[in-house]
């Protein structure tokens, strides 16, 4: 017999011990959620099989279980976190904020979460929306970029005119996951209605801009031309009753003016120059303070936006291609600078200070229950 031919019982053995494996593997189900085996799987009303661990590690929404693999097929979406009931009350949509921070995979990183506040009809959903494309590009390890020139902008709902779009406050429904030196931070992304919205509930629109002013990382006040009076009016209304502690998750502060007079007067000496102008303003006009008091004025920071142009302000596809050149370079510029101070938070010293996702859910029920 050649030396080299393998003996028939052999072969009919594999074949029987292969037999056997797979009538093992029959017995100990794989759990599609964590890929390990189990005894025995849980049936769900969505019709997946998971195992014991992840129905119980996932049953924290009250008004009912959200299955993980459902959750993790989710489509990121804008979704209402806070309302404003007919009483003027802020109500806090407790199933939202699970499903945003409530991630097993996110449950411990930092969280970065960067809010953009201002009159209604200024541009604060047009702002984010093109911050989520730089942020996706770096999510995604890319070059830097705001997406294809003739590319239709989509996010949170936007639309060029008078007529108020968002209600209450709304969160972009998955972070952005950035990574510097081996550390990661979860960057959300929340857009308001706007305090100055006289037309609404007065009194619930400023506990919304308290509220956002608290648990922000990253807070941007979306200016129409210019800061007035009215404007530092209102940030001493929100600080009020505050102190430094209440601010310490609190690293960038931006006066972001749009439609600045100038386009050819918009660069950082410019800015600067005009924020000092107007912080001794403001210190002539209050003896004592207390947004100067409170937020950190080496994190306070001001760009000078020129307008966008007609082909903007007049459509409703917000592309890159229509924007004026002297409005796309600055907006670029401003964007890019964002990302870098996210970038330059994770593992810095004023790290102690931030949530964690499952620290924020918490931060976020508290903050609800003082207003």
């Amino acid at each position: 017999m050649n030396q080299d031919s393998k003996p028939m019982f052999t072969i009919f053995y594999n074949l029987e011990r292969d037999r056997n494996a797979n009538n093992e593997r029959e017995h100990n189900l794989i759990c599609p959620r964590c890929n390990e085996e189990k005894n025995e799987l849980l049936s769900i009303p969505c019709g997946h099989n998971i195992c014991h661990h992840c129905y119980s590690r996932y049953r924290a929404d009250q008004s009912g279980y959200r299955c993980p693999l459902c959750v993790s097929q989710e489509k990121a979406e804008p979704l209402q976190l806070v309302s404003v009931d007919e009483s003027g009350q802020l109500d806090l949509q407790e199933s939202v904020l699970y499903r945003c921070f409530l991630h097993e995979r996110i449950l411990e990183y930092p969280v970065y979460l960067i809010s953009v506040i201002g009159e209604r009809r200024t541009g604060k959903s047009f702002l984010l929306n093109y911050l989520m494309k730089a942020l996706h590009s770096q999510e995604t390890f890319e070059k830097f970029s705001l997406g294809a020139e003739d590319e239709i902008l989509e996010g949170f709902p936007w639309k060029p005119g008078t007529e108020k779009v968002t209600n209450g406050i709304w969160i972009w429904s998955k972070p952005f996951i950035l990574e510097r030196n081996g550390q990661k931070v979860a960057v959300f992304l929340l857009d308001t209605e706007g305090s100055m919205d006289m037309e609404g509930e007065r009194k619930a629109n400023i506990k919304m801009c308290m509220l956002t002013l608290i648990l922000s990382s990253h807070l941007v006040f979306n200016v129409n031309s210019n800061i007035n009076e009215t404007d530092m009016d209102y940030l001493e209304i929100y600080c009020y009753g505050m102190d430094n502690e209440k601010l310490q998750n609190l690293k960038s502060f931006d006066f972001l003016i749009r439609n600045w007079h100038d386009p050819e007067k918009c660069t950082e000496d410019d800015a600067v120059y005009y924020l000092n102008r107007e912080i001794e303003k403001t210190k002539n006009k209050y003896k004592n303070c207390k947004f100067l008091n409170i937020v950190d004025q080496g994190s306070i920071k001001c760009f000078l936006m020129p307008h966008p142009g007609s082909a903007i302000t007049s459509k409703e596809t917000g592309r890159l291609k229509d924007m004026n050149k002297e409005f796309h370079d600055n907006f670029r510029t401003y964007l890019s600078g964002v990302v870098d101070r996210i970038l330059q938070s994770i593992g810095s010293a004023s790290d102690q200070y931030t949530f964690t996702c499952s620290e924020m859910l918490q931060m976020m029920m508290v903050c609800m229950n003082d207003m």
